[in-house]
């Protein structure tokens, strides 16, 4: 089941080694049952080295969505339709003219096509228009709040119908450990950090929102 700023991964460092790992759960995106989505990567992965290292990777088609998807949802990023674009030249020129076919042909099979169509437009595809799925709605929200929580939190509630605003609520209140962590992944490990990262965050929506009524 999906939740509101689930956590999706955790980053791995090495004091020696100077390379970092992003250990992924799931990729935000890919919208497609998640065991289908791993049995899909892992059937098609491909063997390359990291400093003579060898390694499994995903294939040249999902790294590209993976890519995309990445910096479409990355709200800090300053040159974002730039890279977008320079993503967009270098499939072209490994696939050719088929480029947008190949990638929309991948991103179905993943339940990307909507997540990645800021991309996928770039290479001359037009995803049709769709009644969103409860995923697609979540992904959107997210991209609208461009990481301030609290905003994000506050439409939900406002979209909810009547007899799901106190779920929302609720749901807001009383955030998971992972939930919390991905919105605030300084905190330190502990119980007593993670209150203490519950109730910051809870000093800042109440001001948020006295701010917002001002």
């Amino acid at each position: 089941m999906r939740v509101a700023h689930e956590k999706h991964s955790d980053t791995l460092l090495h004091s020696y080694w100077p390379n970092m790992i992003d250990l992924h759960r799931f990729w935000p995106g890919f919208l497609a049952e998640r065991g289908h989505i791993f049995d899909l990567l892992w059937e098609e992965k491909e063997r390359g080295f990291i400093q003579s290292t060898p390694v499994h990777t995903t294939g040249a088609e999902v790294s590209a969505l993976m890519l995309a998807l990445h910096d479409i949802r990355s709200s800090g990023i300053p040159n974002r339709e730039e890279r977008l674009d320079a993503l967009a030249a270098r499939c072209e020129a490994k696939w050719g003219a088929e480029a947008g076919a190949v990638l929309h042909s991948k991103a179905s099979l993943l339940s990307a096509v909507h997540t990645a169509a800021p991309f996928l437009q770039r290479l001359g595809v037009k995803p049709e228009q769709v009644t969103p799925s409860p995923e697609l709605k979540e992904w959107q929200m997210q991209l609208r709040q461009q990481g301030r929580s609290v905003e994000g939190w506050w439409w939900r509630f406002k979209e909810a119908p009547l007899r799901a605003k106190m779920d929302v609520f609720l749901d807001a209140s009383a955030l998971r450990p992972g939930q919390l962590r991905a919105l605030r992944p300084e905190t330190p490990p502990g119980v007593l950090a993670f209150w203490k990262a519950w109730f910051t965050r809870l000093v800042e929506a109440v001001k948020w929102i006295r701010a917002r009524k001002k």
